[in-house]
């Protein structure tokens, strides 16, 4: 099993960490421009401003990774579905009650892959960590990555639009 931890201010920073379970830094995200899904092949939400791999061309496979997730609700709602492969992927809370935590499920098997879990430190703080499987591939934990924190960047968006 690996673990990743997603570090990420709230409200008052631009930047988001990702660390390994030993704290080793992967990856540095700057968020470059409102992300809306009416916009989501033109306005990416970030940008790798420091990266251990080089030479991906990342954000154009997160946008298309994006194209290919079916978002039926908000993440606290119904199942979040994906592919990615030629395997159909399911995440889903664990129970109606928790929405700290997310089980991902091979939709081909139904075996679990992954289990994903936002914890609050203070109310502005918190950090994402998914453990992964052996059987989950490396290259789609990076891509989810990416588009967790799309999501959590739509999600905050459209509360504020409701608040407003």
């Amino acid at each position: 099993m690996t673990e990743y931890k997603i570090y990420m201010n709230r409200f008052f920073t631009r930047t988001k960490c990702v660390a390994d379970a030993q704290g080793n830094l992967l990856y540095k995200i700057k968020r470059k421009s409102t992300f809306s899904r009416k916009h989501m092949e033109n306005h990416p939400a970030g940008e790798i401003i420091w990266q251990q791999k080089s030479g991906w061309d990342f954000f154009n496979e997160v946008d298309q990774f994006m194209v290919s997730v079916e978002r039926k609700s908000r993440l606290g709602g119904d199942d979040f579905k994906f592919e990615y492969g030629g395997v159909l992927y399911k995440w889903s809370p664990k129970n109606r009650f928790s929405k700290s935590k997310y089980l991902c499920v091979n939709c081909n098997n139904d075996q679990q892959v992954a289990v994903f879990q936002y914890k609050y430190m203070s109310r502005t703080f918190g950090f994402l960590t998914i453990h992964t499987m052996s059987q989950w591939p490396a290259r789609l934990t990076e891509l989810l990555i990416f588009t967790v924190m799309r999501i959590v960047e739509v999600q905050r968006d459209e509360d504020a639009a409701e608040a407003a």
